[in-house]
């Protein structure tokens, strides 16, 4: 797995949830802050969508997100390993 399907896994379903809860961020938080659209993160969060590359970027840098980070986050949720083909 590279590192941007790493990341995208981390920001869509439960790897999100995970993701959020270890930033203490919330979703509006995100939004508000990047510019990206909370429907859009929400979509994300229900697995209706996966982040873009740009976009990818821009939230992981915004989370201060980091391998380690992507790891406990992949690992907590397996069940999503689906999303890394997309």
């Amino acid at each position: 797995m590279d590192r941007l399907d790493g990341l995208r896994f981390a920001l869509t379903g439960d790897g999100l949830k995970h993701t959020l809860r270890i930033a203490k961020k919330t979703k509006y938080r995100v939004a508000k802050d990047t510019g990206i659209s909370y429907a859009t993160i929400h979509k994300w969060g229900r697995c209706q969508a996966v982040p873009r590359k740009h976009t990818i970027k821009k939230v992981a840098k915004y989370l201060g997100l980091d391998l380690g980070d992507l790891a406990e986050a992949i690992d907590k949720t397996p069940e999503h390993s689906h999303l890394l083909s997309i």
